[in-house]
């Protein structure tokens, strides 16, 4: 449901790149203005500030940009944060600006899951949980099953979670479930709860992924980095624990697609926003 009036806004906030203009960083923030709330100090419970329409909260979102030399294609990283991101607000200006500046061209943006990287990351990770899910409006069933399931408005999930560091045995069974020889929904049967579909939450290098069983072709591109950076005193990750987490992933991104680089993260060039918005000249910053 959307409030009526209500605007979404972005601003670039910090603007980087290195030496060669191979890899670009910045922060994006967005937010949304039209209706008023209470901003509410939560140890207190005491309003701290009352937001009126003509204010947004301004979220900000880390994105590198990777295009190496020799290469005819780039990745594009973005943060997401919980379930809000910049993708709507970030991928249509770019394809449009790169149509205008280049007649006769045009830009794809495309998300990097290869069509065999589920068999691929499956063979080198760790299985840490198992999720039988059933699609349908679950009403009252939570409650008659107990723990172990979260509800939400279209399905019931039921969570198999390993004790141990080395996760589930990588046995057979998933890999022919990945490459459609097994049936993925035959691979566990648990009693009185018939699931539609299996997903695997898996480690790979650290990172945590998840995967579809009946569906490799669709892997999320998403990646949890929450334990790989730092945060702030204001919450946020930092920008140096990101610029690394990111570029750490797109040397790993580009391994995958036979490609072995080393990415230069030393910025040469860093502006703010208020020297974005007044327009300044780059002033290079070792």
């Amino acid at each position: 449901m959307h409030q009526h009036g209500e605007v979404k806004r972005s601003r670039i906030a910090r603007l980087a790149r290195n030496r060669d203009s191979s890899v670009v960083a910045g922060i994006i923030q967005t937010g949304i203005n039209g209706f008023s709330a209470d901003l509410v100090n939560t140890i207190t419970g005491v309003v701290s500030h009352n937001r009126t329409t003509e204010e947004a909260e301004f979220i900000p979102f880390f994105f590198l940009i990777v295009s190496p030399p020799g290469l005819d294609f780039g990745l594009l990283l973005l943060q997401k944060f919980g379930a809000l991101g910049v993708k709507d607000f970030f991928v249509e200006p770019i394809v449009a600006s790169f149509t205008s500046e280049n007649p006769g061209k045009r830009l794809r943006v495309t998300r990097q899951v290869p069509s065999d990287l589920a068999v691929r990351l499956l063979q080198n990770s760790i299985i840490k949980k198992v999720k039988l899910i059933k699609y349908q409006n679950v009403g009252d069933l939570v409650d008659s099953l107990g723990r172990g399931f979260r509800e939400n408005t279209s399905s019931i999930e039921y969570v198999l979670t390993s004790k141990t560091a080395d996760g589930f045995p990588r046995t057979n069974r998933f890999l022919d479930a990945l490459t459609m020889r097994r049936n993925p929904v035959a691979l566990f049967a648990l009693e009185g709860f018939e699931h539609d579909a299996v997903k695997i939450e898996i480690e790979v290098n650290g990172r945590k992924r998840i995967i579809n069983l009946a569906r490799p072709d669709i892997v999320s591109p998403v990646v949890d980095v929450t334990d790989d950076v730092t945060r702030g005193r204001d919450g946020h990750p930092t920008w140096r624990s990101l610029l690394t987490c990111f570029s750490d992933y797109a040397v790993d991104a580009y391994r995958d697609e036979g490609h072995e680089l080393d990415i230069d993260i030393n910025m040469v060039q860093d502006e703010s926003a208020r020297r974005l918005l007044r327009g300044e000249l780059a002033v290079p910053r070792a």
